[in-house]
């Protein structure tokens, strides 16, 4: 039989080497291996993982290699052990199986089939992104993994306004040992099992996570690395995984933006499952950011058993959502339109440099701008709900809508949960709202991740102000779209003709699309839309409505 190139087993490195291959082999190689960079020449290294295993037999099959008895023994039988672990997979994860797991919680608490089956996927493939629904309990899924013996120490990282939530959910539902870090500067630690940092704090603790010192990392809210390595997070996030043996991630929204975002995910997870980022871009986003296959994507990384994602809610209420247009106040922003209108002309015409910076400021400045041309409408709109007996999760992102806010609302009693508040009075804040102290809660749109609770008081979500993600407000909605919600759920989206909100409910759609088809592979999107040129589209709709042309 022809050979096309030659292939051994490294013992010392666990390795499989493809030392020569012809030319036109070599290209069908980097097809199934996007990690090889396309200019790359012999030799090809493989660690001897199982996967791996499988698809250097399959190739051989149709490229066969110069290989010795022993060693085709030993590629044949990892092949078989990935052809049965992948039959066992599948059949774990079978909605009607309930896998037998070490886990035991305090007194009457269990887990639930779906986060038993995320708990021994996890044990079996130690690499794995939990996408469940908001509200179906990742949370245990991810404490659940804590107790493998095999993943202690573990370090869970948090939001900081969660991290007294988890330890406190740990202390409740389990006996295992937690310490809160205190600081972003390395101290001696206590002895536990697990270890809950913010992701504010991981920078500073680079240095021991260097020494292999958790077994294991799960990461809370994940899309919180979604920017990669760039950040000081990211950067001591990295080093955490690297030295870790097994990973996890949480997050029904692991996308708020384009579907590159799953590419700088999966580095903190699995950094070898989606290649060279350079394969990645070529292969699946052409303009660098669009994912041109969603759907291709979320099968490949369900096949890879790489992200689980368990979609139905045990009692189903569908959300009534809708769009509530308002009236907006001219006089309120118009100290603001001469600037506005400068940086929109700049965003256009302007050099390069100039078209960038007048584009973020220009952003800022008109979401702000209609954020307050609404305001108190949209104050007055919370009014009517809140005196007809509910209560009302008011979210913005403005400081000086949430002033607005404050002003129009002060008689009925209010409590914040943004940016500027500390962890402990947002557990404040929220334990207050819960408890019947005030009726409307002031919300970040981009804080509420992981805010648990609320559901048992408040059906009610009013998006005073929009984000250019809809993931974000699928995470705000789904702070009382929950289990423990015994009422319709109603999601109010208030805009006007005015600013920035019309080119926002555009824009949101092909964010939309990308998120859908990779966490939800086959499920169309609300809202599809092509046009990634969101500022510039923002500032000639803009221009127009002032009736400048240029």
């Amino acid at each position: 039989m022809k050979a096309y190139g030659k292939i051994t087993y490294s013992e010392k490195d666990n390795s499989w080497i493809i030392e020569s291959l012809l030319p036109h082999a070599r290209i069908k190689l980097k097809s199934i291996f996007p990690k090889i960079k396309i200019t790359q020449q012999p030799p090809y290294f493989f660690k001897n993982t199982l996967q791996n295993a499988n698809d250097l037999h399959w190739f051989s099959q149709r490229f066969p290699f110069d290989i010795t008895d022993s060693n085709q023994r030993k590629l044949s039988r990892q092949k078989n052990k990935c052809i049965k672990l992948s039959d066992e997979l599948h059949e774990l994860m079978l909605p009607s199986n309930f896998p037998q797991i070490d886990a035991v919680l305090k007194n009457n608490y269990a887990f639930r089939p779906h986060q038993a089956r995320n708990i021994a996927l996890h044990r079996q493939v130690k690499n794995l992104l939990v996408g469940d629904k908001v509200g179906l309990g990742k949370t245990l899924s991810g404490i659940g993994t804590a107790f493998n013996s095999e993943n202690i120490p573990c370090a869970i990282v948090v939001e900081p306004h969660l991290q007294e939530q988890w330890v406190s959910k740990i202390k409740e539902f389990t006996h295992l040992d937690v310490h809160a870090i205190s600081g972003t500067k390395i101290y001696d630690l206590p002895t536990a099992h697990i270890y809950v940092f913010r992701y504010s704090q991981l920078a500073g603790w680079a240095d021991l996570f260097a020494e292999c010192f958790f077994t294991s990392v799960i990461y809370d809210e994940i899309q919180n690395l979604r920017t990669g390595t760039e950040t000081a997070k990211g950067a001591g996030a990295k080093i955490l995984s690297d030295n870790a043996s097994s990973t996890l991630g949480l997050s029904a929204t692991p996308i708020y933006g384009y579907g590159n975002e799953i590419y700088n995910i999966y580095q903190f997870l699995d950094a070898d499952l989606l290649g060279e980022k350079s394969s990645f871009i070529r292969e699946w986003c052409p303009d660098g950011k669009t994912v041109n296959d969603p759907d291709a994507l979320g099968e490949f990384l369900r096949e890879a058993n790489a992200f689980v994602r368990y979609a139905k809610m045990y009692k189903e209420n569908n959300v009534n959502s809708y769009v509530e247009e308002m009236s907006h106040d001219m006089e309120a922003v118009k100290k603001a339109e001469d600037l506005a209108v400068q940086l929109a002309i700049r965003t256009l015409n302007g050099t390069f440099t100039e078209r960038g910076q007048a584009a973020r400021q220009l952003d800022m400045r008109l979401r702000e701008m209609t954020g307050i041309a609404k305001a108190k409408y949209v104050a007055h709109f919370v009014r009517m709900i809140v005196e007809s007996g509910e209560k009302v999760l008011l979210a913005g992102w403005h400081r000086e809508v949430y002033r607005i806010w404050q002003k129009e609302l002060k008689d009925l009693g209010y409590v914040m949960y943004t940016g500027s508040e500390s962890p402990a009075q947002k557990t404040k804040a929220k334990e207050e709202f819960i408890n019947g102290k005030t009726p409307i809660m002031i919300i970040s749109l981009r804080s509420g991740a992981g805010l648990d609770g609320i559901q048992e008081c408040c059906s009610n979500v009013v998006v005073g102000e929009l984000d250019w993600s809809g993931e974000v407000h699928k995470q705000l909605i789904g702070r009382v779209d929950r289990e423990g919600q015994e009422n319709q759920v109603n999601a109010i989206f208030t805009t006007c003709n005015f600013g920035s909100d019309p080119v926002i409910k555009d824009i949101i759609g092909i964010k939309s699309s990308q998120s859908k088809g990779i966490v939800e592979p086959g499920v169309e999107p609300e809202l599809v839309n092509t046009d990634p040129n969101r500022i510039k589209k923002l500032a000639s709709q803009y221009l127009k409505s002032k009736g400048v042309s240029i």
